[in-house]
């Protein structure tokens, strides 16, 4: 019996962990994004950009600052998961009822933050995507006008 109670303990401490490995492949997403949009604000800087380049600057400022908040959300989604995993290892080793019921919930409120946090990421980053699309959508339509005119 004590076997399946360490054995149930490992896998406690272990779920929320796994979270952690997806949302950190989500973040190595989100900051190849970032890399890359911000290597091209730093070109624009670096030639001098013009005025004609004013609406991809506006563009990767938007961007840049959707992938920014989706990585701060990922970060903290990662800690309340680690934070989850850390309250759950004592409380598979607590055997008194009267201890286990706060530190039950207190785990629930964490993991929970840890889902919610990840979720924001995501919907950010969507919100990023959905940018990016009309962004370069709009410069396509732009460049049809001007070679049917």
């Amino acid at each position: 019996m004590a076997s399946m109670e360490i054995i149930s303990s490992i896998q406690n401490t272990l779920a929320p962990l796994f979270l952690t490995n997806g949302i950190a492949l989500f973040n190595l997403v989100q900051q190849n994004r970032y890399a890359r949009t911000s290597d091209r604000l730093s070109y624009l800087f670096e030639k001098q950009w013009n005025e004609k380049e004013r609406p991809e600057m506006t563009y990767l400022e938007k961007r840049i600052f959707y992938i920014r908040t989706s990585m701060l959300f990922v970060y903290v989604s990662i800690f309340f998961a680690l934070l989850t995993s850390f309250v759950v290892l004592p409380v598979s080793f607590i055997h008194i009822n009267i201890f286990l019921r706060p530190i039950y919930y207190i785990t629930i409120l964490l993991f929970s933050l840890s889902l919610l946090s990840f979720l924001v990421a995501v919907l950010i980053a969507i919100l990023e995507v959905k940018l990016s699309y009309f962004y370069f959508k709009s410069k396509i339509d732009h460049y049809k006008n001007i070679s049917t005119n």
